[in-house]
This record gives C-alpha cells, sequence and structure tokens, in this order.
C-alpha cells in the first residue's frame, strides 16, 4: 500500500476511534481518556476531525476538565483562530507562558479582524499583568482604543510607540486606523498621531503604487508640508522623506536630508538616526527584498517585450496553451541572456507566484552558468532565490544543505544571516526536524519577533508537542 493510502486508512480508523469514544461518553459511560489524549497529541489532523475534536473539547470544558479540553483546543487552534483564546487560558494555568503569548498575538490579530475590542482589551491587561508580550500591547492598544473610539487612550498609547515605523506591521495598523474612522474623522483629525498614521498611509501607496502615480506623491508632500508646520520640531517627516527619497534614488534629495540630519543629530534619537541614514545598498540589494518585486512600470515592459517575442518567433499560443509550464520554458528559451540577466529576479518572484517551479530552476540555471562574473552580493542574492524555489518545490533537503553551505561560506551582514538562518528553519520545519527548527526560529525572534512566519511556526511546534 501507498504511503497516501497507509495515511488515509489510518486516519479513517483514528477518526472512528474518536467517534466512538465520544458516543460512550455521551451515554454516560465512565471511559478513561488517557489513550484517545495520547492519540490527540500525536496525531497531525485534517478539517474533516473538526466536529468531533469540537464535540470532545465541549464536553470536557463543561464536565469542568479543562486540563484534557485545554489539549483538544490546542489542536483546534490549528484550524481556526478563534480557539486560541481557550489556548491561552490553559497555557496560563498550566504556566506555559511562552505559548500564551505567542497564541495571545495571533489571537489579538483575529479579534482586530473580528472588531472585538473589548475581549481584546482585557487580554492586554492579562498580558501586561503577567509581564508578557510588552513589545507588542501598544500596537493593539492603539488599534483597540480606536475601535471603542477612546481618543484619549489612542494618542496616548501612539506618543510612546516604539515599534518599527516602516514595517507592514505598522502600515496594517494605519490602514485599520483609517479605515474605521472614515467618515468619523471628526474627533480624530486633530490628534498628532492620527497624522502619522495618515502620513505612512500615503507613504507606502506610493511604494505600491511606484513613481507613475502623480496623485498619490502631491498628496503625500501635502501632507508632510502640513505635518512639519504644525510640529516643526518632530522629526517623523524627515525621516520619511529620506526614506521616500531613497526609495526613488534621489540622491540629491537624499544627501540634503541626510546632511540635515547629520546636523542635528541632537534632535533624534538614536534609532531615528539609524533608519535615516542607514547604507542604501543594504535596503536595495540584500537578499531580504530578492523576492519582492520592485517596479511595475519594468514588469509591464517586461511582458511586452515576451509578446513581442512570441509574435517575433510566429508561435501562436492562446491563453490554455500559454500558461502551460514547458510552453514558458520555451518563451525563456527565446529571451535574450542580456534579458534574463537583468530582469532574471523579477521572473522568479512571478514563477514563484505561478508555481512554475521548472521554469524558475531553468531560470536560474541558465544565470548561473555565468555565476563566475557575479560579485558576492549578487552570488548571495542568486542563492537566495535558488533556496527559495527549493523550499516552494518541496526539495527540502536540497534547501537545507544550500542554505547551511552558504552560511558557513559567505561573508553575511546580520540582515542577510537573518534571511538564511530562516531558510534553512524553513528546511528543518518541513523536514520534521522541529527542535533544529525551533532552535534558529528562537535564535530569529530574539531580535525580529515578528520576522516572517517564526512566530506562527514557534505556535505550532509548541501546539504539537
Amino acid at each position: 500500500m501507498s504511503e497516501l493510502g497507509i495515511f488515509l486508512n489510518n486516519s479513517s480508523r483514528i477518526k472512528e476511534e474518536l467517534k466512538e469514544f465520544y458516543s460512550k461518553l455521551s451515554s454516560g459511560h465512565q471511559v478513561d481518556p488517557s489513550y484517545i489524549l495520547e492519540i490527540i497529541k500525536e496525531q497531525d489532523f485534517t478539517p474533516d476531525f473538526f466536529e468531533i475534536l469540537n464535540n470532545l473539547a465541549f464536553y470536557y470544558e463543561e464536565k469542568k476538565m479543562p486540563e484534557i479540553s485545554y489539549v483538544i483546543y490546542k489542536k483546534l487552534s490549528l484550524f481556526s483562530d478563534k480557539y486560541l483564546g481557550k489556548v491561552i487560558k490553559g497555557a496560563f494555568s498550566q504556566g506555559e507562558l511562552f505559548l500564551a503569548e505567542l497564541a495571545g498575538r495571533k489571537y489579538l490579530n483575529y479579534l482586530v479582524r473580528r472588531k472585538n475590542f473589548k475581549v481584546g482589551l482585557e487580554l492586554i491587561d492579562e498580558l501586561v499583568k503577567r509581564g508578557i508580550g510588552k513589545d507588542y500591547i501598544r500596537y493593539y492598544g492603539i488599534i483597540f482604543s480606536v475601535l471603542k473610539g477612546d481618543v484619549k487612550n489612542f494618542e496616548n498609547l501612539f506618543a510612546h510607540f516604539k515599534y518599527d515605523l516602516f514595517s507592514y506591521s505598522s502600515y496594517k495598523m494605519a490602514l485599520i486606523v483609517l479605515n474605521f474612522t472614515h467618515g468619523r474623522e471628526t474627533k480624530w483629525q486633530p490628534l498628532k498621531g492620527f497624522k502619522k498614521l495618515k502620513l505612512l498611509k500615503s507613504f507606502y501607496s506610493i511604494r505600491d503604487f511606484e513613481e507613475e502615480n502623480i496623485i498619490l506623491r502631491k498628496e503625500f508632500f501635502n501632507l508632510l508640508f502640513e505635518f512639519k508646520c504644525l510640529y516643526p520640531s518632530d522629526n517623523f517627516g524627515l525621516i520619511l522623506l529620506s526614506q521616500y527619497s531613497r526609495f526613488f534614488n534621489s540622491e540629491p534629495l537624499k544627501l540634503a536630508v541626510n546632511n540635515y540630519l547629520q546636523n542635528n543629530k541632537k534632535k533624534l534619537t538614536k534609532e531615528e538616526y539609524y533608519k535615516a541614514i542607514q547604507s542604501n545598498q543594504i535596503i536595495h540589494k540584500s537578499p531580504a527584498k530578492a523576492v519582492v518585486p520592485n517596479n511595475l512600470e519594468k514588469e509591464n515592459n517586461q511582458l511586452s517585450f515576451l509578446g513581442k517575442k512570441i509574435i517575433g518567433s510566429k508561435e501562436i499560443l492562446d491563453k490554455e496553451t500559454f500558461i502551460n509550464e514547458r510552453c514558458m520554458i520555451k518563451v525563456c528559451e527565446l529571451l535574450d541572456d542580456e534579458i534574463i540577466f537583468k530582469f532574471y529576479n523579477d521572473f522568479i518572484v512571478c514563477f514563484l507566484t505561478m508555481r512554475f517551479y521548472e521554469v524558475a530552476n531553468s531560470v536560474l540555471d541558465r544565470v548561473e552558468k555565468n555565476i563566475a562574473a557575479f560579485n558576492v552580493e549578487e552570488k548571495i542574492g542568486h542563492e537566495y532565490l535558488r533556496i527559495n524555489v527549493l523550499l516552494e518545490d518541496k526539495k527540502y533537503w536540497e534547501a537545507l544543505t544550500r542554505s547551511e553551505n552558504l552560511l558557513l561560506s559567505y561573508p553575511l551582514i546580520p540582515e542577510e544571516e537573518k534571511c538564511f538562518l530562516y531558510l534553512k528553519a524553513e528546511a528543518n520545519f518541513f523536514l520534521g526536524r522541529k527542535k533544529d527548527a525551533k532552535e534558529i526560529y528562537l535564535k530569529i525572534k530574539e531580535t525580529s519577533p515578528s520576522y516572517r512566519l517564526v512566530e506562527n511556526r514557534l505556535l505550532e511546534i509548541e501546539i504539537n508537542k
């Protein structure tokens, strides 16, 4: 019998055992739960187990046997975030504070989506009392304050906000706050924190649409001018301006802003100053940015070029043929080396999105023939793409080997090292080497708690202990 057949057979047998066990419980029989609990702890369940697990959890909760319902709720939380509240409560009672912190952040996200500020604020209070989660309490406190309509608390929390203002989390916060206050801006409009969020949203919108969107750029500079007039001593606007100039590679503007910052260091915190003058090279060329398409216009030009190549070769391709992976390999073969070498980064992003792993590998193989001419930074970027493709293609052993070799062989800056450590952890995770993966995830979490899927992975490892 195939491995899949064995799995399905075992899965069916376990489901029947759970149903039979629940049937006996419902009929009032005294049944020892030890055997079933061991199965629940060890088994990776599919969604079709949801109903029986939910029934068992509810039964033991009604019978006031929280140590048993806790085990089951941990498994249920892998199906739905709404059970994370039960997991946190159980983790508190069991003294598992690390799990409570991991589940807490994810549950707060869920409560934001549900606009449940009452439960959210209660959870924040509980986390504060226990001394955990302090790094993100203000972030969620700000959002829940807006959902509650608490202007005073919003302004107080935002004034002490220490999150990374240029992270996706901050942009998400800006979107949530501004969407919720839409049509009710009167009481929020005068607030300094609210104006900062409007600036952040505008800044990220420009990054999404790139240079051609003149209206967004004008809106950004109008907001920036208004903010600077209202708060001349606050350097938030200057920090954003420096980021903006670096993003659009405007060297004169960048130099002017950085010169100003150099001469006014005392007005800035060390953290703000570092963010403002950090190397342009790190921002644009680090592997962390390698898989993010960074120019919509360039991508459109490439697609136009692909179209010309296809027409030029007199190949007739209908829609169904065009999305075929073998056909896409042929299309790439038609492209000149110069185009491939210049834009292969963006091609790989497209092919990963389309799940065309064979095409991605064929492009990387072609580029690799010329890798001797690459500088160290380009080699690192190339290897980062290769390992990502291997992970997406479920070739975990090869991804693990390549990430380990790169970590040993190349001089990496901290951000680059973090990228490859994460890829190594992912390979270990999917190979079932959870202990090795956990060690790496924890190392990354020390400096970057919100980095990619680190917290989700740690939560899943803890739940499946």
